[in-house]
């Protein structure tokens, strides 16, 4: 169990920056907006975690975000996980 707790945490982490956007999300069947979050859990014991950002100012730079999501998601991985980035 506090394995679980700590992957969902982690993944949870990795998914603030890989979740995040200007529009509303949906994570399972729930609807997350910006300065919304949600985790869903699936029978199966997927966890999904939206976080909802508005990075809507000029100094924002996508492509930097994406990579750093990426690094982030490969690094945790190292460690026999298999979090993986669904969308950006």
């Amino acid at each position: 169990m506090k394995n679980k707790v700590i992957a969902v945490t982690l993944v949870g982490l990795v998914a603030v920056t890989v979740l995040t956007g200007c529009g509303k999300k949906k994570v399972g069947d729930i609807t997350v907006g910006a300065g919304e979050n949600a985790i869903f859990l699936e029978k199966n014991g997927k966890v999904s975690y939206a976080i909802g950002e508005a990075f809507d100012k000029d100094y924002y730079n996508k492509k930097d975000l994406k990579q750093k999501i990426k690094s982030e998601v490969k690094d945790f991985n190292k460690n026999s996980h298999s979090a993986k980035l669904n969308s950006f």
